[in-house]
């Protein structure tokens, strides 16, 4: 899917998320700069999307499918608003530059 046509559709599709409570809490933590825990970004990569195809939308030039999770860790985690979608856009995970993320997916859609 083209880039630009990613970040429209999942542009469109953000105000449908319903996002996950873990705890009580809708944020998960995964740290900064070189506290950044990769293992705890992989486990609900892993956990949220299983065995799908992913998205990383970021930009409108640069977005499309995630080919390797080393890219997301290694050049953008906590210096940009990142969102991971499925190849289906029912389900989503939001990263914030200041450390935290969290999974969401359409209602009806899982």
């Amino acid at each position: 899917m083209d880039s630009k046509l990613i970040c429209s559709a999942t542009d469109a599709l953000k105000n449908k998320l319903h996002w996950d409570k873990n705890e009580n809490k809708e944020w998960i933590h995964f740290g900064t700069g070189k506290e950044i825990d990769n293992q705890v970004i992989s486990n609900e990569i892993s956990e949220h999307f299983k065995n799908d195809e992913i998205h990383i939308v970021y930009s409108r030039t640069k977005s499309g499918l995630l080919k390797d999770h080393q890219d997301l860790y290694d050049s953008l985690l906590g210096t940009k608003k990142i969102f991971l979608w499925n190849k289906q856009l029912t389900k989503a995970m939001g990263f914030n530059y200041v450390g935290i993320l969290r999974n969401g997916q359409i209602n009806g859609q899982e």
